[in-house]
């Protein structure tokens, strides 16, 4: 068991230090993992999850599922942001973000790739890792609004809700799923050649998005400054992502009536550290962005043990 651990975690953390090597050595241009991120974030990622889901059983999506990866997310939400808001009562700026990265497991590119490697072949656990980050994406558009209303006038929140609403439409990483949902829910036919072309295409995405993480996490580690008072306010957020979000996801699904390996897969997903991509809103909105870097950079670090031994307890209790 450990040394299959081992194999499929190694290639995970080598392309993504290698990423870093590569930035730190400034053998490519400064702005490729800018232009990876985008490759994958625009083409690679959405059509590895079309392709997946177009192609899935229509059987395979199920209420209890779905439930039980929101409850668990809700729980993990209300513990952080109680913890970072004082009890609801102040800082609610800088605790709707902390909170955000606290239950923003950073899946799609890292998640989906540990369990390729670590389940090859396995479709029922790579189902479960894709649906939790199609499923953890409104979360993101929830803090995205939360935000942009905090820093416009409150007669300027409906012109905010509507500009939302109009980035989840061009939002690929949430149509594109819904497009395969479509497909596979209906059944309508799948051209082969163009079916073939999403899977090439979508074979590119993990490498292409851990490489480019890799490339980001040394840029971010470069420019992080430690602000006063930084391991007081992350504190709630590292508890709440290494433990009380694996455990409310593994306990809430198990009381829904899911298990094996879907059950599995979901915990192993809500355990991957915290996604490169809330330093870009934090960025946006000028919202704590030296915690974020610090932050994204301590849970991919602190992962190296915590996914490891989460795996372990999926062997352990029979998931895997």
């Amino acid at each position: 068991m450990i040394s299959g651990i081992v194999a499929a975690l190694f290639p995970i953390f080598g392309i993504i230090f290698l990423g870093a090597i590569v930035a730190r050595c400034k053998l490519l241009p400064l702005n490729a993992a800018g232009s990876l991120s985008l490759y994958v974030y625009w083409i690679g990622l959405p059509v590895m999850m079309f392709n997946f889901i177009a192609r899935m059983p229509p059987e395979n999506f199920t209420g209890s599922y779905f439930a039980g990866v929101y409850i668990s997310t809700i729980i993990s939400y209300l513990v952080c942001f109680a913890a970072t808001s004082s009890f609801f009562r102040k800082n609610k700026r800088e605790a709707t973000m902390l909170t955000w990265m606290a239950c923003f497991p950073n899946v799609a590119f890292m998640g989906v790739a540990v369990t390729l490697l670590l389940l090859p072949g396995n479709q029922e656990a790579l189902t479960a890792s894709v649906m939790y980050s199609v499923l953890n994406s409104p979360l993101m558009f929830l803090t995205d609004m939360r935000l942009s209303m905090y820093q416009s006038q409150s007669k300027k929140g409906w012109a905010a809700l509507g500009s939302l609403c109009l980035s989840m439409l061009r939002n690929p990483l949430l149509m594109a799923p819904l497009a395969g949902l479509a497909i596979c829910l209906l059944r309508l036919p799948q051209p082969e050649p163009l079916m073939n072309m999403a899977s090439m295409l979508g074979a590119t995405a993990a490498p292409c998005a851990l490489f480019g993480m890799g490339m980001s996490l040394s840029a971010l580690v470069a420019g992080a400054n430690f602000p006063a008072g930084w391991l007081r306010r992350q504190l709630p957020v590292h508890l709440v992502k290494m433990l009380v979000l694996p455990a409310s996801t593994y306990l809430v699904l198990l009381w829904l009536g899911v298990s094996g390996v879907t059950l599995g897969a979901a915990t192993l997903a809500s355990c991957m550290p915290v996604g490169v991509a809330s330093y870009v809103v934090a960025e946006k909105y000028r919202v704590v962005p030296e915690d974020t870097a610090i932050t994204v950079f301590l849970s991919t670090v602190m992962s190296i043990a915590g996914i490891p031994l989460v795996i372990t307890a999926m062997y352990w209790l029979g998931a895997f």
